[in-house]
């Protein structure tokens, strides 16, 4: 809590709220997000728990100067499937393309 706070008190009982493994499931089941606490992550949704799964083989991307980039082309595609103005495989193939020429020194 910052110094400066003018309810310390109240920000500290706010941010235990905000932490506890009800509100983790409620952010998690509205949101499908991997709640941080272990109890909360055994109650989860079913998708949750799967793509926490997926996630113990998961490995983090390299750091390179066009790892941003990445994301530059994946936010767009995933609008485009959203919006309904590409197919999942379209977007896929797109990301494909921009991807290997980013790839290329």
């Amino acid at each position: 809590m910052p110094a400066c706070a003018a309810q310390p008190l109240a920000g500290w009982k706010l941010a235990t709220e905000l932490t506890s493994e009800p509100v983790a499931l409620i952010f998690s089941d509205a949101f499908a997000t991997i709640p941080t606490l272990a109890s909360a992550q055994e109650h989860a949704t079913s998708l949750v728990k799967a793509t926490l799964a997926a996630l113990t083989t998961a490995e983090p991307l390299p750091r390179t100067q066009v790892t941003p980039l990445l994301f530059d082309d994946l936010n767009p595609a995933l609008v485009a499937v959203i919006a309904g103005d590409a197919t999942p495989a379209e977007a896929v193939a797109g990301l494909r393309r921009g991807w290997q020429r980013e790839a290329k020194p």
